[in-house]
């Protein structure tokens, strides 16, 4: 969630997107949800016709970022995924995570507190089990050294 505005309204602001979080779930109509997930295909599909040095950061993210998808594999996922399978998704998502929050600009200790606990008590998730905790992991690449990922090109007719 990123919110940035007038700090006295951040807090209802926040109220009411815990609020619309819990009811995802049961407020998505089938109609809704096949219009989101043509979108996303779209989107998914017109990066194969994105500039090449678009494609270059993204093989490049690949390779240092190991909890990436790939492209092929997010549309491979999204051509499959039902309704039911985001509510229950959901529904999972919300019972049970941990949050990291940053919360700064002109906003005091007590604001700060109080949009935070806006937050965990509107959702009150449980602790994640320990084997749920995901590390965010960045290869090192080592100086003076060459690194080549080679991918074809998405887009055929793209001649640079």
């Amino acid at each position: 969630v990123h919110l940035s505005g007038y700090n006295h309204k951040v807090n209802v602001l926040m109220e009411r997107i815990v609020h619309t979080m819990k009811d995802v779930p049961t407020k998505v109509t089938s109609d809704v949800f096949e219009r989101i997930k043509d979108k996303v295909t779209k989107e998914y599909q017109n990066f194969q016709f994105a500039h090449p040095y678009q494609h270059a950061f993204y093989g490049g993210d690949l390779c240092v970022e190991s909890l990436k998808w790939s492209m092929e594999d997010k549309m491979g996922a999204l051509a499959n995924v039902s309704l039911e399978d985001v509510q229950y998704f959901a529904k999972r998502l919300l019972s049970r995570f941990k949050a990291e929050m940053l919360i700064h600009g002109n906003v005091s200790v007590d604001e700060a507190t109080t949009i935070a606990q806006t937050l965990t008590d509107g959702l009150q998730p449980c602790t994640p089990f320990p084997s749920s905790h995901s590390n965010i992991r960045v290869t090192q690449l080592e100086a003076s050294q060459d690194y080549v990922y080679r991918f074809a090109e998405f887009n055929e007719g793209n001649t640079n």
